[in-house]
């Protein structure tokens, strides 16, 4: 079997468990991406340079995560749901600076839920984690800039020498499939929940 053919394989593989996952959770999808990430984070023993064929496996990956991504988002007729005030109060604020930081302060909360998994709840609907009113004048968000810094402190480095690299893939693990849940490219009918933080677990 040539080179080709194996990664070929493998990328059609990774493609199909991707599909299936989907039909399961949207989540499914950023199996190719953690795929490429596995690609780009590995390296020849003995060296720092990328592992053979891991550049056209990591591409070909993600390619196909966009492809498989449209296809979904053609498939559900976009990503707009009506998610009510009650459900996600954050969407409804005619603020964008406000949306903006209570999002970001969202995942610096599900950064210390992840760190310390104490006081979870069955429901974080409504108020139960205000709104940032005073966006970056709020107090909370120190919160939003440690939590920040501490995921650039952790890549920066797992990047800085040989052997962190295992870090990285750490990393991968869990903020990978968070990105669907994070508000950040579409909304999510959520405020927080720990579901979508522990589901690797």
């Amino acid at each position: 079997c040539t080179p080709f053919r194996a990664w070929a394989l493998l990328l059609l593989l990774c493609a199909l468990l991707a599909v299936f996952a989907c039909l399961c959770k949207e989540m499914g999808l950023t199996l190719l991406v953690f795929t490429a990430g596995v690609e780009l984070v590995s390296c020849q023993p003995g060296s720092r340079k990328l592992a053979r064929g891991g550049l056209p496996l990591a591409v070909g990956a993600l390619g196909l995560f966009a492809l498989l991504a449209v296809l979904r988002f053609m498939v559900t007729q976009g990503s707009s749901a009506a998610f009510g005030f009650v459900d996600t109060p954050v969407q409804y604020n005619d603020n964008r600076d406000v949306r903006t930081w209570s999002y970001l302060f969202q995942h610096a909360y599900y950064g210390k839920l992840l760190v310390l998994p104490g006081n979870l709840s069955w429901d974080y609907s409504f108020d139960a984690i205000p709104l940032l009113r005073a966006t970056w004048r709020d107090v909370r968000s120190l919160g939003v800039c440690s939590a920040y810094l501490a995921l650039i402190a952790l890549v920066s480095y797992s990047l800085s020498g040989r052997g962190h690299r295992r870090l990285l893939l750490g990393l991968q693990v869990i903020v990978i499939p968070f990105v669907p849940a994070s508000n950040l490219f579409f909304k999510v009918g959520v405020t927080v929940g720990e579901r979508l933080l522990y589901p690797r677990s």
